[in-house]
Protein backbone atom coordinates (compact mmCIF):
# COMPACT_ATOMS: atom_id res chain seq x y z
CA UNK A 1 0.00 0.00 0.00
CA UNK A 2 1.21 3.50 -0.78
CA UNK A 3 0.92 4.65 2.81
CA UNK A 4 3.28 1.89 3.97
CA UNK A 5 5.78 2.95 1.31
CA UNK A 6 5.53 6.57 2.43
CA UNK A 7 5.93 5.60 6.10
CA UNK A 8 9.14 3.78 5.26
CA UNK A 9 10.48 6.69 3.24
CA UNK A 10 9.69 9.21 5.98
CA UNK A 11 11.35 6.93 8.54
CA UNK A 12 14.47 7.03 6.34
CA UNK A 13 14.29 10.83 6.19
CA UNK A 14 12.88 11.01 2.65
CA UNK A 15 10.05 13.54 2.18
CA UNK A 16 10.05 13.47 -1.64
CA UNK A 17 6.34 12.63 -1.74
CA UNK A 18 5.65 15.86 0.21
CA UNK A 19 7.52 18.27 -2.02
CA UNK A 20 6.49 21.52 -0.33
CA UNK A 21 7.07 20.18 3.17
CA UNK A 22 10.52 18.97 2.20
CA UNK A 23 11.38 22.36 0.72
CA UNK A 24 10.08 24.21 3.78
CA UNK A 25 12.10 21.99 6.13
CA UNK A 26 15.22 22.42 4.00
CA UNK A 27 14.86 26.20 4.24
CA UNK A 28 14.41 26.03 8.01
CA UNK A 29 17.94 24.61 8.36
CA UNK A 30 16.78 21.47 10.22
CA UNK A 31 15.03 23.43 12.99
CA UNK A 32 12.42 20.96 14.28
CA UNK A 33 12.85 18.70 11.25
CA UNK A 34 13.04 15.54 13.36
CA UNK A 35 9.83 16.48 15.21
CA UNK A 36 8.02 17.12 11.94
CA UNK A 37 9.29 13.82 10.50
CA UNK A 38 8.00 11.94 13.55
CA UNK A 39 4.66 13.73 13.33
CA UNK A 40 4.29 12.90 9.61
CA UNK A 41 5.26 9.27 10.23
CA UNK A 42 2.77 9.01 13.10
CA UNK A 43 0.03 10.59 11.00
CA UNK A 44 0.68 8.21 8.09
CA UNK A 45 0.53 5.20 10.43
CA UNK A 46 -2.72 6.45 11.92
CA UNK A 47 -4.20 7.07 8.48
CA UNK A 48 -3.17 3.60 7.28
CA UNK A 49 -4.80 1.92 10.30
CA UNK A 50 -7.97 3.97 9.86
CA UNK A 51 -8.22 3.03 6.18
CA UNK A 52 -7.64 -0.64 7.01
CA UNK A 53 -10.60 -0.56 9.39
CA UNK A 54 -12.82 0.58 6.51
CA UNK A 55 -11.18 -1.56 3.81
CA UNK A 56 -9.70 -4.70 5.35
CA UNK A 57 -7.34 -6.85 3.33
CA UNK A 58 -9.06 -9.85 1.76
CA UNK A 59 -7.52 -13.28 1.56
CA UNK A 60 -7.03 -14.84 -1.87
CA UNK A 61 -9.96 -17.18 -1.20
CA UNK A 62 -12.25 -14.29 -0.21
CA UNK A 63 -11.26 -12.40 -3.35
CA UNK A 64 -12.00 -15.41 -5.55
CA UNK A 65 -15.32 -15.97 -3.81
CA UNK A 66 -16.36 -12.38 -4.49
CA UNK A 67 -15.10 -12.24 -8.08
CA UNK A 68 -16.56 -15.60 -9.15
CA UNK A 69 -18.21 -17.86 -6.58
CA UNK A 70 -18.83 -20.54 -9.20
CA UNK A 71 -15.15 -21.53 -9.41
CA UNK A 72 -14.34 -21.80 -5.69
CA UNK A 73 -13.82 -25.25 -4.14
CA UNK A 74 -16.48 -25.70 -1.44
CA UNK A 75 -14.04 -27.67 0.76
CA UNK A 76 -11.86 -24.57 1.15
CA UNK A 77 -14.67 -22.63 2.83
CA UNK A 78 -15.44 -22.67 6.56
CA UNK A 79 -17.96 -25.35 7.56
CA UNK A 80 -20.62 -22.79 8.45
CA UNK A 81 -20.60 -21.44 4.85
CA UNK A 82 -20.46 -24.65 2.83
CA UNK A 83 -24.16 -25.53 2.60
CA UNK A 84 -25.31 -22.03 1.72
CA UNK A 85 -22.49 -21.78 -0.80
CA UNK A 86 -23.57 -25.05 -2.46
CA UNK A 87 -27.11 -23.72 -2.76
CA UNK A 88 -25.78 -20.65 -4.55
CA UNK A 89 -23.46 -22.42 -6.99
CA UNK A 90 -26.12 -24.98 -7.91
CA UNK A 91 -28.78 -22.34 -8.52
CA UNK A 92 -29.13 -21.92 -12.30
CA UNK A 93 -30.97 -18.62 -11.87
CA UNK A 94 -28.06 -17.28 -9.81
CA UNK A 95 -25.62 -18.46 -12.49
CA UNK A 96 -27.64 -16.65 -15.16
CA UNK A 97 -27.71 -13.50 -13.02
CA UNK A 98 -23.95 -13.73 -12.52
CA UNK A 99 -23.42 -13.91 -16.28
CA UNK A 100 -25.75 -11.01 -17.11
CA UNK A 101 -25.33 -8.53 -14.26
CA UNK A 102 -22.37 -6.51 -13.08
CA UNK A 103 -20.61 -8.00 -10.07
CA UNK A 104 -21.99 -5.30 -7.79
CA UNK A 105 -25.58 -5.81 -8.95
CA UNK A 106 -25.25 -9.59 -8.74
CA UNK A 107 -24.14 -9.53 -5.10
CA UNK A 108 -26.69 -6.86 -4.17
CA UNK A 109 -29.48 -9.06 -5.54
CA UNK A 110 -28.10 -12.16 -3.82
CA UNK A 111 -27.86 -10.38 -0.47
CA UNK A 112 -31.29 -8.78 -0.72
CA UNK A 113 -32.85 -12.07 -1.74
CA UNK A 114 -31.20 -13.86 1.17
CA UNK A 115 -32.32 -11.19 3.66
CA UNK A 116 -35.89 -11.37 2.45
CA UNK A 117 -35.92 -15.17 2.71
CA UNK A 118 -34.59 -15.02 6.26
CA UNK A 119 -37.28 -12.51 7.22
CA UNK A 120 -39.91 -14.97 6.02
CA UNK A 121 -41.09 -12.87 3.08
CA UNK A 122 -43.14 -15.47 1.17
CA UNK A 123 -43.02 -13.50 -2.07
CA UNK A 124 -39.22 -13.73 -2.03
CA UNK A 125 -39.30 -17.46 -1.35
CA UNK A 126 -41.72 -18.14 -4.19
CA UNK A 127 -40.11 -15.61 -6.57
CA UNK A 128 -36.52 -14.75 -5.63
CA UNK A 129 -35.45 -11.19 -6.22
CA UNK A 130 -33.10 -12.10 -9.08
CA UNK A 131 -36.02 -13.81 -10.90
CA UNK A 132 -38.27 -10.77 -11.02
CA UNK A 133 -39.05 -8.89 -14.22
CA UNK A 134 -36.71 -6.02 -13.32
CA UNK A 135 -33.76 -8.31 -14.17
CA UNK A 136 -33.75 -7.15 -17.76
CA UNK A 137 -33.44 -3.51 -16.71
CA UNK A 138 -29.97 -4.04 -15.17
Amino acid sequence: MKLELWEGKVKDGNLSMFEHLGEALDKSQNTGKQDVMQLVQSHLASLRMELQSYFPELSELESKLIRNPFIVNVHLLPDNMQEEFLELVNDSVAKDAFETLSLTKFWAKMILGSLRERQGDLTTVSAPLWCTSDRNRD
